[in-house]
């Protein structure tokens, strides 16, 4: 909006509560159903997102705000960008944008992405809150970006394994792969629809 005097301004809502990476810091790990119960909220923020051709590109713990009644919040979409239409990208193709810690490889390279970018980033969310580590095991930095070209995921099941060997791990799949590319907005949303079913009924996706 404007003032009076022809000023730009925003008005941004007042949050109460705390982020995630910061519940993290406090906390450590979380419980398996909270993370569930959270992964099921942010879905269903992406559904609508995917469905309008918003893809977020930046989702992580410390974009996810837990207000204090639980409800959760979806911040910083400053570098989102619109999927279905050219010409209104926020950046530029082979631009890199994003956390490199939650982006998958395609991201990395700066190739053309669509909203499966955000689907790799709710699961390397899901591994960081239940585990407190992220999915590749190394600092920010060119190794992080190396081991994420190169490497494959580290499953839940191999890290508390490691952790401690009676630790049972939570009931998730071992990998939950990527929902197919497709050109249609409605179809691209529904990938996100059935990763949130799968999480609903306990399924490995």
């Amino acid at each position: 909006d404007e003032t009076s005097d022809g000023e730009p301004f925003l008005v941004m809502e007042l949050l109460e509560g705390q982020s995630l990476s910061r519940k993290l810091r406090k906390h450590g790990a979380l419980p398996p159903d909270e993370v569930l119960r959270i992964a099921d909220e942010l879905l269903d923020v992406l559904i609508v997102a995917h469905e309008h051709g918003v893809i977020h590109r930046d989702i992580k713990p410390s974009n996810l705000f837990i207000e204090p009644d639980g409800n959760l919040k979806v911040l910083d979409f400053g570098v989102a960008r619109l999927d279905h239409a050219p010409g209104t990208l926020v950046t530029e193709a082979g631009t890199m944008l994003g956390t490199v810690a939650y982006m998958p490889a395609e991201q990395l390279r700066g190739e053309e992405i669509d909203p499966r970018v955000d689907i790799y980033a709710v699961g390397a969310t899901m591994f960081r809150l239940l585990t407190d580590e992220k999915v590749h095991a190394v600092e920010e930095g060119e190794e992080l970006a190396r081991k994420i070209l190169i490497e494959p995921a580290r499953s839940l099941i191999d890290v508390f394994d490691e952790a401690s060997p009676s630790r049972p791990c939570p009931g998730v799949s071992r990998r939950t792969p990527l929902p197919g590319r497709s050109d249609h907005a409605s179809r691209r949303a529904r990938g996100t629809r059935q990763r949130s079913a799968a999480l609903r009924h306990g399924a490995p996706g």
